[in-house]
């Protein structure tokens, strides 16, 4: 049977704002995150980490969506996720043992990494953003451009291909297994020794805990208390819903959709969906609709990083998207909803509201 997904985050939390603050040191074999978010300002209480099979508040409606990506043979257990959390942040499993899983996706940054294009192993760069990878357990496709059927599937190639430069990744699994305090999580939660297939198993069940939700604008749909956002944020969310046509791509409570399209962003000639679908001519250029959930966290925008603010980012998408010279929009539902610089600026606000507050406590590595 699966677990039990219900739990609710049932204490709301007070304010939505966090502050950025300066980047983590190393410690141990792990990169390390200072457990708050965007950090927290002088004497700010850091709100409790969730537990790995709660459901914070706002997303209770998408149990069966969440258990239907969770592969049978990849139950999420306390143990798992706890395993998967510690080689989440192992520098071991790369090649040279410069880069974790959370050297690209980092807590403060709405898991992302806050730069345009994260560097692989050898110092080749990637060429699409590192997306989020906060309540990454609902969707079906991974990546931009949806190639990937499973986070089991997604996580196997960017250990791979990002961590070890294309080469099999047995040999990191087999160190791992070398490491005592591993060997014996392994014996416990699969029987075995670590393996390639165990390994990226114990890594997908760890980002599915990775969830957002329990923001201001949860609080404030859950008890309409108008104190928890503000009028500006109220008036913003209207926009966002009907006269900015936004909603219809960022279907809350996840504010994201499967959608794929070509809004003309672009600044190299990455076909994106249409490397997929290659018959259809609205996937060229097409990319993933993404999740707009701690948006406020995570810039660069769209897949190729290139608009750090996110106002700029609102404005393109609000303007009909932009004017790509190798892709051009072509987007059946996006249009110039012409909206003033001031109803911009309110979804603006109403986006801030969207933002989560969870609090995270990164592992002891064993030695």
């Amino acid at each position: 049977m699966r677990p039990n997904l219900r739990l609710l985050l049932l204490a709301p939390l007070a304010g939505s704002l966090i502050f950025a603050s300066a980047c983590g040191d190393d410690a141990g074999n792990g990169d390390q995150d200072n457990g708050s978010g965007n950090g927290g300002s002088a004497g700010q209480q850091q709100a409790p980490e969730l537990a790995w099979n709660e459901v914070p508040l706002g997303l209770e409606a998408m149990d069966a969506a969440f258990d239907s990506n969770v592969p049978e043979d990849n139950e999420m257990t306390e143990a798992n996720v706890a395993l998967g959390k510690q080689l989440f942040f192992d520098k071991r499993l790369s090649a040279d043992g410069s880069t974790s899983c959370q050297t690209c996706h980092q807590h403060r940054y709405g898991w992302t990494n806050g730069e345009r294009f994260s560097t692989k192993v050898g110092g080749a760069q990637n060429t699409r953003n590192s997306p989020t990878m906060y309540n990454v357990g609902y969707h079906g496709d991974l990546y931009w451009d949806g190639r990937a059927p499973s986070l089991e599937v997604n996580i196997a190639a960017a250990w791979k291909g990002h961590m070890n430069k294309g080469e099999d990744t047995q040999a990191r699994a087999d160190e791992i297994g070398a490491i005592e305090g591993y060997a014996s999580q392994f014996q416990d939660v699969f029987g075995e020794a670590p393996t390639t297939e165990n390994v990226t198993k114990a890594l997908a069940s760890f980002t599915r805990s990775l969830r957002a939700g329990n923001s201001a604008w949860d609080q404030y749909e859950a008890t309409k208390d108008a104190s928890l956002v503000s009028p500006e944020a109220i008036a913003g969310q209207k926009l966002f819903t009907i006269k900015g046509g936004c909603i219809a791509c960022h279907l809350p409570p996840l504010y994201r959709s499967d959608q794929y399209h070509a809004v003309g962003v672009g600044e190299t000639k990455d076909i994106g969906r249409g490397k997929i679908e290659e018959n259809n001519p609205l996937a060229q250029g097409a990319f993933r609709v993404p999740t707009l959930r701690n948006i406020t966290k995570t810039a660069p925008y769209f897949h190729d990083g290139s608009v750090s603010e996110l106002r700029e980012a609102v404005y393109i998408m609000a303007s009909g998207g932009a004017q790509s010279e190798f892709f051009p929009t072509n987007s059946p539902v996006l249009q110039n909803r012409n909206l003033s610089d001031g109803e911009i600026d309110l979804i603006v606000e109403f986006l801030k509201t969207l933002e989560s507050t969870e609090g995270f406590t990164p592992p002891t590595l064993p030695e």
